[in-house]
């Protein structure tokens, strides 16, 4: 299952902040990370974690904005 949400805000005419959170619930599995991966090569997780969370907070600059 995998739930989340966000806010973004402009608070000027270019720039942007953002609060993001995604819940990822994962079911009892063993997964091995395949070779070829950029990340955790070869290790295996297992049931020991059974959900993420995630907080994004961020800061956008938008280039060219048209303005009316």
């Amino acid at each position: 299952m995998r739930v989340g949400g966000g806010i973004e805000y402009a608070f000027t005419n270019n720039w942007t902040v953002k609060v993001e959170y995604e819940y990822l619930g994962l079911s009892s599995r063993t997964f091995l990370v395949p070779v070829g991966a950029p990340f955790f090569v070869g290790n295996v997780f297992t049931t020991r974690s059974r959900h993420v969370d995630e907080l994004k907070v961020g800061l956008n600059y938008l280039f060219n904005v048209a303005r009316y």
